[in-house]
Formats: structure tokens, sequence, C-alpha cells
């Protein structure tokens, strides 16, 4: 012990680092420029801040002046099929209601739209507002028509060019300032980088230094340790391996042995079966029975041979579902059309047990992304146990419905629901597990592999679907299914913008000063209005309102109300990523 503990201080003396007087020197210039480049970092973050509030402000204006633009183009689109006789003269004077709208709205400098305008511009809107005004409501009639065809060309054409030189005006004014940031922003980052290289090099020569000085002294204690740690690791490595083996070893047994005896038995049935109808037949034959004899024997060859059959496929499903190689190829899928297919299949069962099918979804309806092929195995598997544990002359209902709650995306709710035998209670919970069959069902020997609704939960997870069971003995069952909507193509252009607008929403929020916090709200409250947030928007454009009408002085109120607006703006952005 003691030569071992000598052994350890040796060996920590021996590799205990040291700097040199000039290392130490090295060291010291190294730490005085590392000071100097962070105090001009910070120096240039302050900058970049203060830049980019100017930019902002310039840039706030920029979705008012979009919109003012579509508002124009719009109003001519309008009056052009106004002259052309498609469309009456109010059509044309409810797009110059929005126009006017649009030029009132006050952007974050507290200037209206309209005032960006030349004059040239508002002359040609009243005097295309003179030529509307001297017609008779409705479509024009032939002689108006003629009449202003040619006299509303050129004002048409001034409206089109004015609109476009805004757009053009507005863009090199914020070019301009983008150039001169950049300028700014390409010194300081020349500067930063001679200070980075300076530093590098620095480092890299003390680094070089140090290195070469000390690397002798750890070499044999950092190759011992290495060396240690590596049989070390290996050896936890091949532990933790062999655990595994174990572990998986002996789960593997045990369902072997499950599989191989559940197998056995549903094999063994239906096989013995099978040699005792061929047994018999062969009998009759050789008496030469009636063929009426034979025919009940060879039903109960074809009954057996399709249950070892159906065996077989559900086993090369399940198999296929557990592959790791295994994935989903998704398209649009039509619920009630791949109901429908379904219940053609089944018509002949059903017909035989008489049974009343209630059904009356119409396609085009009920949409989702999904694998058309697996669909159909879960409504063949649900439709098919329903049948079998139904009576005669019963009733079966699959029903849709679209459910939209607040917190979750749209889902298709699909239920099959039968007048069977039941479940008991206490087997609900195991009714997904493979293999197992409901005691009522296996005492009443009632024919089945255990594999149907395994199956069903599988695929319905792989579709991001889930499914609840409702049942009473004696009184029937409810499977009931749920499969994410597919989206439109408008709504998915609309999820995959909604969190971006929200974010810009709340920068605009919280950069705005207090004279804009007015404009910001109203300008938000009519975006995020768009994008499905009708009622937030509403509030917020609200709260724009009240805030307009408050002195620049009453500042502790106005930030009250920014507060509130960014309130409103968390939590639809919290509420949108827990759906997602």
């Amino acid at each position: 012990m003691n030569n071992f503990s000598g052994a350890s201080r040796d060996f920590v003396e021996e590799t205990r680092f040291r700097l040199t007087r000039g290392q130490e020197i090295l060291g010291a210039l190294l730490v005085i420029s590392v000071l100097i480049f962070g105090i001009s970092t910070v120096t240039s973050s302050r900058n970049s801040i203060s830049q980019a509030r100017l930019l902002s402000d310039a840039e706030a204006p920029s979705a008012s002046i979009i919109f003012t633009q579509r508002e124009t183009l719009v109003y001519t689109a309008r009056y052009s099929q106004w002259l052309a006789g498609q469309v009456d003269r109010r059509t044309v004077q409810i797009a110059r209601a929005l126009l006017a709208q649009r030029l009132s709205v006050i952007d974050a400098a507290g200037n209206a739209i309209g005032e960006r305008l030349s004059s040239h511009f508002l002359e040609s809107i009243k005097l295309s507002d003179s030529f509307l005004a001297s017609t008779s409501p409705g479509i024009i009639n032939a002689a108006d028509q003629k009449r202003l065809r040619v006299i509303s060309q050129p004002a048409i054409e001034a409206i089109l060019l004015n609109s476009r030189q805004l757009t053009e005006a507005y863009q090199h004014a914020v070019d301009r300032q983008i150039r001169s940031q950049v300028v700014a922003r390409e010194r300081v980052a020349r500067i930063n980088l001679a200070l980075l290289i300076w530093i590098g090099l620095l480092f890299v020569a003390l680094l070089v230094w140090a290195g070469s000085t000390t690397r002798r002294q750890y070499k044999r204690g950092r190759d011992a340790i290495h060396e240690e740690k590596r049989v070390l690791n290996a050896l936890h490595e091949e532990l933790l391996g062999t655990q595994k083996n174990l572990a998986d070893m002996q789960t593997l047994s045990e369902v072997k042995n499950e599989f191989i005896s559940t197998i056995n038995h549903e094999l063994r049935t239906h096989l013995t079966s099978i040699i005792g109808s061929v047994g018999l037949i062969r009998k009759r034959v050789e008496k030469e029975s009636p063929i009426l004899e034979i025919s009940h024997l060879v039903d109960t060859l074809d009954r057996n041979a399709l249950a070892l059959m159906d065996l077989v496929e559900s086993m090369l499903s399940i198999s296929r579902l557990d592959s790791e190689n295994y994935s989903l190829k998704l398209s649009k899928v039509d619920l009630a059309l791949n109901v429908e297919s379904i219940l053609f299949i089944l018509e002949s069962q059903i017909a035989a047990k008489k049974i009343s099918v209630n059904f009356h979804t119409e396609p085009d309806q009920f949409i989702i992304e999904g694998n058309n092929s697996q669909i159909s195995q879960i409504f063949m598997n649900l439709l098919t146990n329903a049948i079998k544990f139904s009576p005669d002359s019963s009733e079966i209902t699959i029903d849709f419905r679209d459910e939209k709650l607040a917190d979750k995306a749209a889902e298709v709710v699909v239920r099959v629901i039968d007048q069977g035998m039941g479940i008991p209670a206490e087997d609900i919970p195991q009714l997904f597990t493979r293999f197992f069959r409901a005691r009522n069902a296996v005492s009443d020997q009632v024919q089945g592999t255990g594999l149907g609704l395994a199956i069903v939960q599988k695929i319905l997870e792989a579709h991001g679907g889930t499914i609840h069971v409702q049942s009473e003995l004696g009184a029937g069952t409810t499977m009931e299914m749920r499969f994410p909507q597919a989206l439109s193509q408008v709504d998915e252009m609309v999820a995959a913008r909604r969190s971006q607008v929200l974010d810009r929403s709340i920068a605009t929020m919280n950069s705005a000063s207090v004279p804009d916090v007015a404009a910001a709200a109203h300008e938000t409250g009519g975006a995020i209005g768009f994008y499905t947030y009708e009622s937030e928007g509403e509030k917020i454009l609200e709260i724009s309102r009240v805030v307009a009408k408050l002195p620049e002085s009453a500042i502790d109120e106005i930030e009250n109300y920014r507060r509130e607006i960014l309130m409103i703006l968390e939590k639809a952005k919290h509420d949108l990523g827990e759906v997602q």
C-alpha cells in the first residue's frame, strides 16, 4: 500500500502541469486580447440592436403597403370588369370602399397610407369615382360602356402606375438603409476579424509551446490510463452485452413458448377436423354415400382450410407491421368508399345471418392521409368480428363524424356498433394483446386467432390514430376509432405559416415604441386574424382602437395594453406548440 501511495505521488508530481515565464507572459497577452475582443463584440452587438430597431421601424409599413397595392389591383380589376359588363356597379363600389379603408390605415410612423401616394393617384381615383357615379346601378348599359371605355383607360393606368411607384419608393428607402448598415457592420467585422486572428495566433502559439513542453510528462501516464480505461470499457461493454443477451433470450424464450403453444393449438384443432373429414369422405366414397353427406364434409374442410389461411395471413400481417424496414405509402383515403368496398366483400356473410347494416355516409366527406390497403384491413377485421359475434336478424351501425377540439387537430371519428354477445369488462384491457381471446368467445367456441384486433391497433398507431372499446355483456360492442383528418392545400399552407406569423407579431409588439403601439397592434390583429386566429385578432384590434385614443403621455396604460396583447400572442403560440 505504501509503495502504491508513493508511486501515485511520484506520478502526480511528474505529470503536474507547469508554465514557463515566457508562457505566462504569452498567456497574459492572450487574456488581454480576449478582453479587447469581448468589449468590441459587445459594442458591435449594441450597435446591431440599435440598427435592427431602425430597420424594423422602416419595415413596419411593408404589410400595409403591400395590402394597399393588392386592394388597388382588385379595384382596377373590378372597374375593368364593370366596363366590360361582367359585374355590376355595386361590386366596384365595394372594392372602392375596401381601397379607401386601406388608404386610411395608420402606419408605425403615425401617417395614413394614403399620404404616401401622389396627388395624381388621388385625382385619378376621384376621376374614376365620378365616372362610376355618372352611371345607373347594376350592369353598365351600352351607351355608358361606349362613352367610358376610352376616357377611363388613362385614369386606370395612372392608378396602377402610382401604386407601383409607392412600392418601389418604399423599397428603395429600405435598401438605402440596409446598405448603410451593411457598410458599418462590415467595418466592425473587419476589426473583430483582425482581433480574432490575432487571438487565434496567440492561442496556437501558446498551445504549441505548452504542448511541446508537457507532452513528454504526460505520455507515459496518459498511455497507461488510456489502456486501463480501454480494458475497463471493453469489460463493461461485454458485461452489458451479456446481460442484455440474457434478458433478450429469456424474453424470446417466453414469447416463443407462448407462440408455439398458441399456434400448436390452432393448427391442431383445424388439422384434426380436416383429417377427420378426409377420413369420413374416404369411407363414404367407398360406400358410395349420397352427395349431400359428402358435401357437408367438404364444407367442413373448406371452413377449416379458410381458418388456417386466416391464421397464416394474420401472422404475416403482424410480422410485416413489426418489421424495422416497413414503411407506409400514404395517399388520400376516402373512409366512406373504403367501408363500402368492405361491405360489398362481406355481403354474402351479412345476408346469411340476415343482418341489417346502417351505413348512410356519402363519399368525399371524411378524408385522411393513409395506406388504403391497411385501412381496408382495419375495417375488414372489425366488420368481420361484428358479423361473427352478432345474432341473426340483428343490426350493425357504422357512423362517421368530424371532431375539432380547441387544443387538438381535427379528427375523423368512426364507430362500428353491433348487438352481439359483448365482452367481459375484465377482458377489455387485454383485448389488443396478441393471441388473446375473450373468455365468452372461447367458451362459445367462436372461431378466431386472437390477432385481428392486435393488427387493427398496430395499423392505427402507424397512422397516428387510436381505438377505444365500449362493451356490455349481452348488449353489444362499440369500436370507436379516431384518425387525424387530412388537411386541404389552403389549410396546410396556413398551418405551416401560423408559427412564423405569431413570432413576427410578438417581435413587432416587443420592438414598437410607445407612440407606435396602436399601429403595431392594428397591424398584428389583422395579420393573425387571417391565419385562423379570428377571436384573438379581433380582441387585439379592439385594444388597438382603445390605445389609439390615449395620449402619448399615458405611458403606463399603453404598456399595460402592450402586455395584454403579448399575453394573447404567447398563449396562442403555446397552444399551437401543444397541438403540433
